[in-house]
């Protein structure tokens, strides 16, 4: 007697690789990062030189961490290394004389107790979802792979400062 395999409709066999689409990029998606800082920066406007020096900074850190790749390139995934990894940086990375000869990538390694506040991963951040957002509406990109990322602050802004005393405010 034959045995019959039941039909099931519809049925497609489950891929041996995880999903992972393909990403095919535009020629305006695979815009070199330099260039759409540079880009991004020239359209800011009025804005004083330290604080586009400032932003300059910030977004180069996104160069240091994968190199002049693509802007449509980077992933979610990529974007929350990144975040992971500038938790790491020390403070006054290029000023201090223990750090300032090292790169980017051999500060991220060393794990040093006096980090970067979580104020300043959140500056960080904050620029790069500034810039992505400006390269979607731009055609550089199809996500803002920094959105939501910022860190939750450990205590209230109120609390950063000392507050005046009662006398100062006589």
């Amino acid at each position: 007697e034959e045995k019959l395999t039941p039909v099931v409709e519809n049925y497609i066999p489950e891929p041996t690789e995880p999903y992972r689409v393909e990403q095919h990029l535009t020629t305006h998606q695979s815009t070199p990062l330099s260039v759409g800082i540079q880009n991004y920066l020239d359209e800011r406007g009025k804005i004083r030189p330290k604080s586009l020096e400032e932003i300059k900074h910030s977004l180069n850190m996104m160069i240091e961490e994968w190199g002049d790749i693509g802007i449509g390139s980077i992933t979610r995934e990529m974007s929350t290394n990144f975040k992971g990894h500038i938790r790491k940086l020390p403070k006054n990375r290029n000023k201090n004389p223990l750090y300032r000869d090292k790169n980017y990538h051999e500060l991220v390694k060393m794990n040093v107790k006096d980090s970067i506040h979580t104020t300043t991963i959140n500056k960080h951040i904050g620029y790069s979802s500034s810039f992505y957002e400006w390269s979607i509406n731009h055609g550089y990109s199809t996500i803002n792979p920094f959105k939501g990322l910022k860190l939750k602050k450990e205590n209230r802004p109120r609390d950063e400062r000392d507050r005046f005393t009662d006398l100062e405010l006589k």
